[in-house]
């Protein structure tokens, strides 16, 4: 499966973590913080742009949460499990690198304690600023 962003799959340690690239004008970008309590009908899930300062990083043995706010019961929250998962441990294993980096994320949202992207490839998340780390 091959998207706009390149292929679906956890491969290449190369290609994380990257910069993000420039938006096409007609992409519409929302805020992290703006989605904070954001009332969401409960249709299926809808594919967005997200931007916004990665304000926390919680790790447990199964997943990771990086969340937007100061609240994870009501911020934008961004969860790393599985694959991916085991592919940043290796790839970065500190991401406390992340706390106040400013990321654009990209996928379905879903409602988990606020609004919720499962990051399930490496191009769905990349720093818009420098990227803080590389090994």
């Amino acid at each position: 499966m091959t998207a706009e962003f390149g292929p679906l799959e956890w491969v290449d340690e190369h290609r994380f973590p990257t910069q993000c690239e420039p938006l096409s004008p007609d992409v519409q970008v929302f805020s992290a913080a703006d989605l904070e309590n954001a009332e969401v009908n409960k249709t299926p899930a809808s594919f967005m742009v997200v931007e916004g300062v990665i304000l926390d990083v919680f790790e447990g043995r199964q997943r990771w949460f990086l969340n937007f706010g100061a609240d994870y019961r009501t911020d934008f929250t961004v969860s790393l499990q599985d694959k991916p998962l085991r592919m940043v441990r290796q790839l970065w294993p500190d991401p406390e690198n992340w706390i106040g980096q400013r990321v654009r994320v990209r996928g379905y949202v879903d409602i988990w304690n606020g609004l919720f992207v499962e990051w399930d490839f490496p191009q769905q998340l990349c720093f818009i600023d420098e990227v803080p780390y590389k090994l």
